[in-house]
């Protein structure tokens, strides 16, 4: 969504490699939507070998799985699929909620999985300060296997927003 995608311009990257001595370089990949914004980031100003730099944008993909497994860390907007997929890929993710979408059914799903400790959830304005925590190299997080403890809480969102389950009926 567009205000992620202007905050990651804000983002002061060079404090985040200081504080991460074992950071060499931060190449970013952004899948930017049908947003009008070209992302830019702030120039670098530290003056050591270590890069900050975006190496690839784009609107949409057929191939999200190839960027999802070619990337350390992922930061994404909080739709369960995408979660779904980053965490099945073992990839450490940071799941951004959109606070503008009514009834924000993605602030659910992001704050379980944070719960059993399988990636961050952050708001807009909460994410530079998630990145510099995913990105220590002391960052670990609990191994994601699909479907499991999720049956109960997939019955409590479907209840949750539309008042029924959708279970089978023998």
């Amino acid at each position: 969504f567009e205000k992620l995608i202007e905050h990651i311009e804000k983002i002061d990257f060079d404090i985040i490699i200081a504080n991460n001595p074992s950071l060499k370089s931060i190449e970013i990949t952004i899948q930017k939507g049908n947003g009008q914004n070209q992302p830019k980031l702030k120039p670098c100003e530290t003056s050591n070998s270590k890069k900050i730099r975006i190496i690839e944008t784009f609107d949409y993909t057929k191939n999200l799985p190839k960027y999802i497994n070619e990337n350390d860390v992922i930061v994404s907007h909080a739709g369960a699929g995408t979660i779904l997929e980053v965490l099945e890929a073992e990839k450490k993710l940071i799941a951004v909620i959109n606070d503008d979408l009514m009834d924000n059914h993605q602030t659910e799903l992001a704050k379980k999985m944070e719960e059993l400790n399988h990636c961050f959830m952050s708001s807009v304005s909460e994410l530079e300060g998630k990145l510099a925590k995913i990105l220590d190299e002391n960052c670990v997080f609990e191994r994601y296997q699909a479907g499991v403890g999720l049956i109960n809480f997939q019955e409590h969102l479907e209840y949750s927003l539309f008042g029924r389950c959708a279970k089978k009926q023998t």
